[in-house]
């Protein structure tokens, strides 16, 4: 299994980000030809997307927080650079919920009340008209791919992980403190394979949404307006400016 994550979550994430740009768009076109057959999976009630998918980003934050502040406190040996390596993901959060909101004003401001002047989406039906949708960026697609994103970039400080504590010529480790690490990187090898769990997971769900709901622009807008936040902060922001980019290593130590 850890073989298999490894393979699929140190795959370069720009390569990534093309990967889902193409799925959304091909299997878009391709969701015009497949018979809309209701399944389970397909239902809007279904366990998958009530436990799952509306609660993604808690789901994702609940996945990746532990693994950011247990790998950088490995690393730094530092309670504050593990706290200060974990904004990230606050910065992250304020994009999500920045986005979310915005789709939610635009689908609000573009639709339209029948029936009645001057309602919201909200007051519509209880003023006796009905409301007609606006444009609705989908939020899942969206949600979806900033997640495997987010996932991909911070899983990588796994990458070329250390088999002996950090030693210098004023500090030799102990056997204490070389058997903690040894279990402590076991741990974080566990952290790692649920991270690519997670991940295959919001995959499939992402072929379900494409494949089943919104329309191809929806779902195209969601996918670049993710691979934008993505690449605004990894490739533009965090190598400049705090909370700088995840550890990366070309050799196994410290």
């Amino acid at each position: 299994m850890i073989k298999i994550a490894k393979k699929s979550l140190f795959l370069d994430v720009r390569k990534r980000a093309l990967i889902y740009l193409a799925t959304v768009l091909v299997l878009s076109l391709l969701s015009t030809f497949i018979p809309q057959t209701e399944y389970y999976i397909t239902k809007k009630e279904n366990v998958f997307n009530q436990f799952g998918t509306k609660l993604g980003w808690l789901w994702t934050c609940a996945a990746v927080a532990p693994f950011i502040l247990t790998t950088s406190f490995s690393h730094h040996g530092s309670y504050l650079k593990a706290a200060r390596e974990s904004t990230r993901l606050v910065i992250a959060t304020f994009f999500w919920n920045f986005c979310t909101h915005a789709f939610m004003r635009i689908d609000h401001h573009t639709g339209m009340c029948l029936g009645t002047t001057n309602a919201t989406s909200y007051s519509c039906a209880d003023e006796g008209g009905s409301w007609i949708p606006g444009f609705d960026i989908s939020g899942h697609t969206f949600l979806l791919i900033y997640s495997s994103l987010i996932i991909s970039e911070e899983a990588k400080v796994f990458y070329n992980w250390p088999a002996a504590p950090r030693a210098t010529t004023k500090h030799i480790p102990s056997v204490t403190e070389y058997e903690n690490f040894k279990k402590l990187s076991k741990w974080i090898q566990y952290w790692f394979v649920g991270l690519f769990l997670l991940q295959l997971f919001w995959d499939f769900q992402l072929m379900v949404t494409v494949l089943y709901y919104h329309t191809l622009l929806s779902k195209f807008m969601g996918a670049v307006i993710a691979v934008m936040c993505w690449y605004s902060t990894y490739y533009l922001w965090f190598p400049l400016a705090f909370p700088f980019k995840p550890i990366r290593r070309h050799i196994k130590s410290f």
